[in-house]
């Protein structure tokens, strides 16, 4: 079953493990200091760039969706206005079954 907590507890962990395993393979390949800065920075820089991109693809999706959950409401909402005039009930609110 999705559960929005463990999807994103795991994508959390997938993320730190791979971090984790790369910074290990940087430290523990035998390069000199300064060539192992040049990786890290050009690791960061990529690193930076490509949460950049999810970062734009994020606020894309949640704004569609944003846009999909708006108009869904306002769809309900006139299928439900047109129903209490079709049953004769505009205006009447039940409460309670």
């Amino acid at each position: 079953m999705y559960n929005e907590k463990t999807t994103g507890n795991s994508t959390a962990a997938f993320v730190i493990g791979a971090l984790a395993g790369g910074l290990a393979a940087l430290l523990l390949t035998p390069t000199t200091g300064a060539q192992l800065r040049r990786k890290l920075r050009h690791n960061a820089e990529t690193a930076g760039e490509q949460l950049g991109h999810l970062k734009e693809r994020v606020e894309s999706v949640a704004g569609n969706v944003k846009s999909a959950a708006t108009e869904a409401r306002g769809s309900y909402k006139d299928d439900m206005e047109r129903r209490r005039h079709e049953t004769g009930e505009a205006g009447v609110r039940r409460t309670g079954v």
